[in-house]
Formats: C-alpha cells, structure tokens, sequence
C-alpha cells in the first residue's frame, strides 16, 4: 500500500483536480488518477510514494515477481500531453492503452491526469497472445490475470479518442483555465523561434530568395506522417517552413497557397497512415475556411503546424493499436495453420500487408524476425506433442509443418541444445515411446 511522504500539496489545488478526476472515472467508467510532475500519485492532497497502477499490474508482479516501471510511462505520457495539444494516448508497460491531459499551474505543469487503462484489443487476444507469451504462470495465476482484465474495458479507437478529449475538457475545469489554448501557445512560441532560427542558418550561409521548391523536405514530411512519427515530421516541417517563408520573403498569400497545398497532401498521407477518413475530410472542411482570415506569416505557420499534428493523431490514434492487432492476428494464424507449409507471405497475406512491410513491422513489434518466431512455435509444439505421446516423430515433424524430419531435428537441437529422440526419453510419458 502506497503511504504519504510528503506534506500537504500546496502549490496547487490537488484538491480540485481530485474532485474533478472523481466526476471523469463516474461519467466514463474509466479509471482516472491525479499525479503530481514527479509521477507520483496524489490521494487526498498528499503525494504518495508508490506508483499508479492497475490491478493486472499488481496480479502479475505478485505471480512473477517482474516490476513495471508505470511511473515512467505515466510520465512520458504526461509531457507528450504538454506537447502536442494537451492530451496524449500511449501505452503501458503492459500495452494496456492510457489517456494523459496536464494540470498547469501559471502556465507549469505541475502534474496530469492519467486515465486508464483501457484494451483497444480483444480480452481474449491479449490474454493469449501478451500476457501468454511473457509470463510463465499457473494455472491459478492465470486465472487471477484473467479476472483483472476483465475489470478492463474494452474501447473502440474513436472512443479512446473521445475520452482523451473529455479529459482535456476535465483538465481545463480543474486549472480554471483553458489547458489546450495554454498549450498551444507554448508550442506555438516555440514553433516560430525554431523557424527563425533556421531562417537566420539560411541566411548566414550566404544564399539569395530565389531557392526552389523544397521537395524532399515535402517528401520526407509525408513519409514521417504515412509513419505516424511525430517529432522526426515536426522537425521537418520546421525546415520547411523556414525554406518557404526565406524563399518568399515571407509573403503571406504565397505561404497560404503552399499551406494548403501541404495540406491536402497531408491529408492523404494521414489516410495512407490507417487515419479515419471521416475525421480527416472535418478537419480538411474546416481549414478551408479558416486560412483565409490570416493575415501574416507567423499565423500561417502555427496554423500549418497544428494540423500536422492533427493529422499525426489521427493516425497515432488507430496506429499503434493496429500494429498490435496486426500482429496478434498473424500470431493466431500461425498457431491455426501450424501443420501447413506456411510462409512468410502466406501469414501477411492474412493481414493484407505486403512481405516486406509485415516483415518489418514484426521484428520492430516483437523483437524477433518472422521465421525465428515461427521456428520458436513450432519446436514449442513439437515439444508438447513429443511429452505427451508415442507418435512417429516423423509424424510429429510434419504436424509442426517442417518439411521433413532431418529439418526438424536440426532446428529442435538448434533451438533447445538436445534432439527430438532424447528430449522423448527425458520428459516424456513413461513408457510412451
């Protein structure tokens, strides 16, 4: 049990943000923590020592004795919520999905709500493919793990997108101020210093207004968003803006054709991303209309940088949840079509990806390259149906899907340092065999 070692919060009023937390858990049904700007959670106006973390969290480090480290992720998702917009959606430790929106004190942060967690996976998915493959538990602990996942809601990406927002509403309530305009502000001011530091590189290396277009800069913007990557796509965008305005002596008119130009193309690379299209064609409306108000350059940037990062979330928001859907999805095929000769292609095929692109998303999901994953599978099942009976282990190499049994006993050795005949006289049924 966490215990107080601090004195009263007094900086702030905790008190506040923990009455407001409590309406935001009451209305949503989601779990929602305050934290001070340490992580650390804060109960009854006090901060407390231990880490905010949920019940499978704590069934799992009973049953394994493994920690999380919650308080960083907790963290991470707090300044990425300064950021970009005044909420942020990321993953645990655990890949339990979490919300983050800051509480600001004169413009500071001086802690977040952290709301959560939530599955955007199926329970029975997670269960067999997450916690499965991590954890070696009993029989009883995995019954525990099972019944504190069910206190878990299971969300659709748009209602995660939503309840993040509300707890930016929630967030704003508790300062007394609007945290998402505070925000934008921040970023706003630190956007165009960052422009007018590379307009001044431009100019010291000696270069005259009449540049062309900057089309890798362009390039690279819309690969970065296709990708869901948001600081390699700012710090793009950055050099881009600085190259347009420096090009055209900050003329206003030519910088809102181009903004609008980007923004069209980054509209289609949100889409290519996995982003809704109902959410990307509001926002494209929207813009229309707006740009044509503004009246300077600074303007038009700002504005172009907050609907990159617009886009970004739109795809942030399906992305990472998606990967692991993906992923899950193609682990199940491949223990469904164990005994067929299935490949690489076979199994993206199953996912509708290319080779290629499920290839690398695997090893970068997993860890591990697609054929040691389905090697590791497969002798893992070869090794249960070894334990258990007296079958041919030619039958057995070719239920596991090896193309013979000369294969199969060099990746069976390769994989667990014995051979399938011995592994049989050492672990399995007595007298099977």
């Amino acid at each position: 049990m966490s215990t107080s070692t601090d004195a009263d919060v007094t900086s702030f009023s905790f008190d506040r943000a923990e009455e407001v937390a409590r309406h935001y858990q009451s209305a949503t049904r989601i779990r929602c923590h305050v934290i001070d700007a340490d992580g650390r959670p804060v109960v009854g106006g006090r901060r407390m020592s231990g880490p905010v973390r949920c019940g499978l969290c704590r069934t799992l480090e009973a049953a394994s004795g493994r920690v999380t480290n919650c308080t960083q992720a907790h963290l991470y998702g707090s300044f990425e919520a300064m950021r970009f917009g005044g909420r942020y959606t990321y993953f645990c430790p655990l890949s339990l999905t979490h919300l983050s929106a800051p509480l600001l004190s004169d413009g500071v942060m001086v802690g977040a709500f952290v709301a959560g967690p939530v599955l955007l996976i199926d329970p029975a998915e997670y269960v067999a493919d997450e916690i499965a493959t991590r954890y070696d538990l009993s029989a009883p602990d995995a019954r525990k793990a099972e019944r504190a996942l069910g206190s878990i809601e299971h969300v659709t990406p748009a209602r995660a997108h939503a309840l993040a927002e509300q707890l930016l509403y929630s967030a704003s309530w508790a300062c007394g101020a609007d945290v998402a305009r505070i925000v934008e502000e921040q970023d706003r001011l630190s956007h165009e210093s960052n422009i007018s530091v590379y307009i001044q590189h431009l100019k010291t290396m000696g270069g005259d207004t009449d540049h062309a277009y900057p089309t890798q800069k362009e390039r690279e913007l819309l690969e970065h968003t296709r990708a869901g990557e948001r600081e390699a796509a700012r710090l793009v965008l950055t050099e881009l803006l600085a190259q347009i305005r420096f090009s055209t002596g900050e003329d206003v008119e030519q910088l809102k054709a181009r903004a609008l130009e980007l923004t069209v193309l980054l509209s289609r690379a949100a889409l290519d991303g996995g982003a809704d299209p109902e959410s990307v064609f509001g926002l494209n409306y929207s813009a229309l209309a707006e740009i044509h108000s503004f009246t300077d350059a600074h303007t038009v940037s700002a504005w172009l940088a907050r609907m990159t990062d617009r886009f970004l979330s739109f795809v942030f928001d399906v992305r990472d949840a998606r990967h692991r859907d993906v992923i899950l999805k193609a682990m199940r095929f491949i223990r469904e079509n164990l005994s067929a000769r299935i490949g690489l292609d076979d199994v993206a095929s199953s996912v509708r990806l290319s080779g290629a692109y499920f290839s690398r998303l695997f090893r970068e999901e997993t860890g591990e390259t697609f054929m040691q994953h389905l090697a590791r599978v497969r002798v893992e099942r070869a090794r249960q149906l070894l334990a258990e009976g007296s079958r041919e282990i030619i039958d057995i190499a070719s239920e596991t899907g090896f193309a013979d049994q000369s294969h199969f006993s060099r990746v069976f050795k390769k994989l667990t340092g014995t051979s399938p005949l011995r592994f049989r006289r050492e672990h399995g049924v007595p007298g099977a065999g």
